[in-house]
């Protein structure tokens, strides 16, 4: 009898077994940096915002068609830069939260990382040097102020720490530009500052851009005239033909981020949630119609040979125009990194489902799972922690709980 049992025991065990998980969810998510490799246009790195987790590292190796996880970032890290050395293809660092800058020397599948003498947020390359990179961020000790230190041997080692404004309290650099050892620095309080030496000395340089433009994020200094420099704020894009003496507003759009073409340098992108471009090197801009709406907005990657091919990416994953900027395509296939809020099925029809990826929006299904879009944004703020679902003939009635009240 003991044996009989054992025997049935084992057979039932067997028949439900769990079967393998096979992955549904909508592609793309949160996506906070990103990169195209100067070597190779078609080689694209992109790193998610994972709070409480270490970030992946994602590449695509086809401009985007496809995607796979390559490495992860060291230690509990939200990623700001993601960079391709332009002299070295194997070697991509990552600037982020935080004091430590991430090396990789084989493509982003393996990282290490050098502390550095400030707190970071943004960095750049200098395109004309090889081996500098410049990192802004703020002191470790208070009050706070906007600070800055230089390598010269691709991250390895770093120069002492520079203040580059002791009379503010409490304040960080957040963006930088460089070239030719020519930078521009944006911080938190609407503070411009430049620097002709390399970052030895700097000097405050916002004349025309007032308290109430709040952030730069984002510079461009145009590759044929240096005194002409561009500044992408909360309060528009900002333009300068004489070194940031004075700024003039050239585009009244919210433009944290900005990318432009190097195989055309008249054709830019700016924005947070639209997409708004320009063809003739910031002086106009306009938004296209149906062009691209994606909820915060964190950068472009401009193909450096085909002034047509430009990337985005954000909180809804990478986006692609073949059409410079008028229109957009996703590019994120298999790209699955977002957190999901919350999903409910139809209980009449278990092949509607819907869902609220975090700072994504909500997704459905009509088929299972096989297929997602996007259901228009009706939220402002907040995540949906519940969705409720009232089958319907045509379509089914949603109630949905925000996570703000």
């Amino acid at each position: 009898m003991r044996l009989f049992c054992t025997v049935v025991c084992a057979v039932l065990l067997t028949a439900i077994a769990p079967a393998d998980w096979l992955s549904t969810e909508p592609d793309g998510g949160r996506l906070d940096a990103g990169c195209i490799s100067p070597h190779d246009p078609e080689v694209i790195y992109v790193a998610p915002y994972s709070p409480g987790a270490y970030s992946r590292v994602h590449r695509s190796t086809d401009g985007g068609a496809t995607w796979e996880t390559v490495g992860t970032l060291p230690y509990t890290y939200t990623p700001y830069n993601l960079m391709v050395d332009p002299w070295h293809d194997s070697l991509v660092y990552a600037t982020g939260s935080g004091n430590r800058f991430l090396r990789s020397t084989d493509h982003g599948e393996t990282w290490s990382y050098v502390t550095t003498p400030i707190y970071m947020y943004y960095a750049a390359i200098d395109p004309a040097i090889p081996g500098r990179i410049y990192v802004v961020g703020y002191n470790s000790t208070t009050p706070r102020h906007p600070s800055f230190t230089r390598s010269d041997d691709r991250g390895l080692t770093w120069s002492p720490m520079t203040i580059i404004d002791s009379t503010v309290e409490n304040q960080y650099a957040y963006s930088v530009a460089a070239d030719s050892g020519y930078l521009f620095v944006g911080a938190s309080h609407a503070g411009l500052y430049r620097s002709t030496d390399a970052g030895l000395t700097w000097a405050f340089a916002n004349a025309g851009i007032t308290p109430t433009t709040a952030q730069t994020k984002a510079f461009r200094i145009d590759p044929d005239d240096k005194n002409v420099v561009l500044a992408a704020a909360s309060g528009g894009v900002f333009r300068t033909t004489n070194a940031g003496d004075t700024w003039v507003k050239t585009g009244s759009l919210l433009g944290y981020y900005m990318g432009f073409s190097t195989a055309d340098p008249d054709i830019g992108y700016a924005g947070y949630n639209y997409v708004y471009r320009t063809t003739d090197r910031g002086l106009t801009w306009s938004r296209p119609n149906p062009g691209l709406h994606m909820r915060y907005l964190k950068g472009f990657g401009a193909h450096p040979t085909d002034s047509d091919l430009v990337y985005a990416w954000g909180s809804a994953g990478v986006r692609k125009s073949t059409d410079a900027g008028l229109a957009w395509t996703r590019s994120d296939v298999g790209l699955r990194v977002s957190t999901i809020n919350s999903l409910s099925i139809n209980p009449s029809d278990p092949s509607r489902i819907y869902l609220d990826m975090d700072d994504c929006g909500m997704y459905y299904s009509l088929d299972g799972g096989a297929a997602w879009d996007t259901c228009r944004y009706f939220l402002a703020c907040g995540g949906i922690c519940d969705i409720g679902v009232i089958p319907g003939a045509d379509a089914d009635i949603l109630y949905a709980l925000e996570g703000s009240g």
